[in-house]
């Protein structure tokens, strides 16, 4: 709408649900080879590609404790500030504070173990160091397994003596991202989630209040705001099909990206705000990535994840501490059309960014900010830090992939950090069609806690008659017969039918009566292809082979060199393989999500390492040769970070 809006000319775009899946999954399924050995989990290297094949043989005899021991193996290798803790009522915390400067520290001292650490022999040094002494604690896969395991021990008997939720308490106000383990009812009863209209009751004519996710962008400016939830509501007719489509304004022909002359202010880190960006970049937008000259977050947060997040990106590093920096991003505001971040509201006028600060200097700007609790009124935990993994652990995702008891991590950098990158580019996009309609600018807000309940959306919901079964545990293969995962002779399928065709679907394949457990027992012996030709009777019926994202990069990788390798491919996925800066050949997925007919998509280049291009940023901006070299030397802007040695660093091992 937006480019219509400008040009004058609409199109058709396809989305594609097999690539739009995928679009979730970008750090999961890319490859970097070569990888330093700090950057890789060695547990699970081993698991994936020795332990694992041989378990597939095995997995008939294999009863739930021996997964459980598998699990907990995999759980003795991970960082001891990102684990499950058993609090003294019984209730297990949840700490995410690996690879940060500040939250480790935070974690420990708050905990009161951080000088025995100390006094022990660890230290806490950059993330980024490169020593190699075991000791450092920021840096969990380069400690030794006796200071791991020490680590793990000191943090697991002091949170064993306070309930749960004082422990929340105390360590979020000490900025370290944590959550009790909750289930999905848990968190929708919660009143100060309601406060902040993550969650909503709305009034509906048949079911009476019903509990569910509160909005998930919302806009705010002078001239638009984004309206509250409303209930369903029975018409017999839907007035705007009967009137003309509106005429787009006069404008230039397509050409280019759908955000084309759009320029884009990145101030965002991590994944979900990157994300964001390195969107609004596929589409043509000139995406200007500004960092501080120290990073926060080490190498994993910053370098790792970049390779997918902050492709296609220019970037420079600025310090918004001084009044110089401050000076300098004015600057690059007043020639901007929007200012993406994950700052808190608590930090915003501080560096400048706050929407008052910015519309003062360019009145129709869009800022879009990118929080981890705030809902559509803020709300009490507006302000409060956290990532993707604690969002699943608050919401019922961990216990949903587990049990209660036994929460299971669903992934790192999840769909939930994707969606909500992708919910600030909806809100984005909106903003920008407003002020192309001449309502000005606008300031977007979209969260970690909006989003997270998105990837769960048919599960969060409470009513008078909302009772409802819901798989749950490793061992869950769907929800009801017509929508399950079943053993064929040839491997596993996913079988899809319409809700209601479960008595079709047994008929088809000769089930004795209409249960998963039947249908299984009919179809063990048949190979994919032949299960097809039975469900091709039933009308939307499918069936399709289980792929590991392995697989899948195997099958649709191209390489770099070769022609066409940035085009659309008429099926779905493609992944690229190509050379990086960081000199460990990438394998990264194309953005084949969005495909529009007549724009084009931008080619992304590879994240370019932080301050590559402040030199010519500043002076794209209009400052003298003599300006640029005195902001360099007062360290105000720098075109590299001091603490990054190697694009990914280093590790070696123990000595």
């Amino acid at each position: 709408l937006y480019q219509r809006e400008r040009s004058g000319q609409g199109q058709r775009a396809v989305v594609p649900l097999a690539d739009a899946t995928l679009s979730s999954m970008g750090v999961l399924i890319m490859k970097i080879e070569g990888l330093p050995q700090r950057l890789r989990h060695p547990a699970n290297d081993i698991m994936h590609d020795t332990v694992f094949p041989i378990l597939r043989d095995l997995r008939e005899h294999m009863t739930g404790e021996h997964i459980g021991r598998i699990v907990d193996f995999l759980k003795s290798g991970g960082s001891p500030g990102v684990a499950f803790y058993e609090c003294s009522d019984g209730r297990i915390l949840y700490p995410t504070a690996s690879d940060h400067v500040h939250q480790y520290r935070a974690l420990l001292q708050t905990l009161g173990i951080f000088d025995r650490a100390i006094a022990e022999g660890m230290v806490l040094e950059s993330p980024f160091s490169e020593n190699g002494d075991g000791n450092n604690i920021i840096d969990s896969p380069q400690l030794t397994p006796h200071n791991r395991q020490r680590l793990r021990t000191m943090i697991a008997e002091r949170i064993k003596t306070r309930p749960a939720k004082e422990w929340e308490q105390l360590l979020r106000d000490a900025n370290v991202p944590v959550t009790v383990v909750q289930t999905d009812s848990e968190w929708l009863a919660d009143e100060k989630l309601l406060e902040g209209g993550v969650v909503a009751d709305v009034e509906d004519p048949q079911l009476g209040t019903v509990r569910m996710p509160g909005r998930f962008v919302s806009i705010e400016s002078v001239e638009a705001q984004s309206p509250n939830l409303r209930s369903r509501e029975q018409v017999s007719s839907v007035d705007w099909k009967q009137s003309p489509l509106a005429p787009a304004s006069a404008g230039d022909a397509v050409s280019g990206g759908l955000l084309e002359g759009v320029r884009v202010l990145d101030l965002s880190n991590i994944v979900a705000g990157p994300v964001g960006a390195r969107t609004l970049a596929e589409h043509g937008a000139d995406v200007v990535r500004i960092d501080p000259p120290e990073p926060l977050g080490g190498p994993r947060l910053n370098m790792w994840f970049g390779v997918d997040v902050n492709q296609g990106k220019r970037t420079l590093v600025l310090d918004l501490k001084t009044e110089a920096g401050r000076d300098v991003l004015a600057r690059l505001v007043k020639d901007s059309d929007v200012v993406l971040h994950n700052f808190l509201d608590r930090s915003l006028s501080s560096i400048g960014i706050a929407h008052d600060q910015l519309t003062a200097i360019n009145p129709d700007i869009i800022s879009c900010q990118v929080s981890a609790w705030g809902g559509s009124e803020g709300g009490p935990f507006k302000d409060d830090p956290s990532f993707d993994p604690v969002l699943q652990a608050a919401s019922g995702i961990m216990t949903r992939f587990g049990q209660p008891d036994r929460p299971v991590l669903h992934a790192l950098a999840s769909c939930v950090d994707y969606i909500c990158g992708y919910s600030a580019v909806l809100g984005i996009a909106q903003a920008l069609f407003a002020r192309e309609q001449g309502r000005g600018g606008s300031c977007v807000r979209t969260s970690l806690a909006t989003a997270v309940q998105l990837v769960q959306f048919p599960f969060m919901t409470r009513h008078s008659e909302s009772e409802q079964v819901i798989p749950s545990g490793q061992a869950a293969r769907g929800d009801g017969c017509e929508q399950h995962l079943y053993e064929l002779a040839d491997g596993w399928a996913f079988v899809g039918c319409r809700a209601g065709d479960g008595d079709k679907l047994a008929s088809a394949v000769g089930a004795e009566s209409v249960s998963a457990e039947a249908i299984g027992k009919a179809v063990r012996d048949l190979t994919l292809a032949q299960l097809r030709e039975k469900l091709a009777v039933i009308p939307g019926a499918a069936a399709i082979a289980l792929q590991s994202l392995a697989e899948l990069r195997e099958k649709y990788t191209v390489e770099t060199a070769v022609e066409g390798s940035d085009s659309i491919p008429e099926n779905s996925f493609r992944l690229r393989r190509g050379p990086h800066p960081s000199g460990c050949p990438t394998t990264i997925p194309l953005p084949t999500w969005i495909r529009p007919e007549l724009s084009t998509l931008t080619p992304l280049h590879p994240a370019p390492l932080p301050g590559e291009h402040s030199i010519s940023i500043l002076r794209e901006a209009g400052y003298s040769e003599g300006e640029v070299a005195a902001l360099v030397d007062k360290g105000v802007v720098r075109t590299h970070w001091k603490v990054l040695r190697h694009y990914f660093p280093h590790y070696y091992f123990p000595r």
